[in-house]
């Protein structure tokens, strides 16, 4: 707490406290909200991502299957293989 004061003074033991060490019985929800965000799910592609795999001649769905295809991640991993995610869809259902 000495540090945290010396550099801002603040009542850094209670903030600590109550945002740290006290069990919140739920995780709070509004928090993109309370960001000035909006969550918002959509079955369209986004189009930064389709224009990105175009130019890099690959598919990632490593967020949702669990594996890419193509030149960006072999690219970076220097691999030409697809990527697979450990624990993925893919690997868990043994396709590879």
């Amino acid at each position: 707490m000495k540090a945290l004061n010396t550099v801002a003074p603040f009542d850094w033991d209670s903030f600590l406290k109550q945002r740290v060490y006290d069990l919140h019985p739920a995780v709070p929800e509004d928090g993109f909200t309370r960001g000035g965000y909006k969550l918002v799910y959509s079955d369209a592609p986004i189009g930064w991502i389709e224009k990105a795999e175009a130019a890099g001649h690959y598919a990632d769905f490593s967020t949702s299957l669990g594996f890419s295809i193509g030149s960006a991640r072999g690219a970076m991993q220097d691999r030409p293989e697809p990527w697979v995610a450990c624990g993925g869809t893919v690997r868990r259902s043994r396709l590879a």
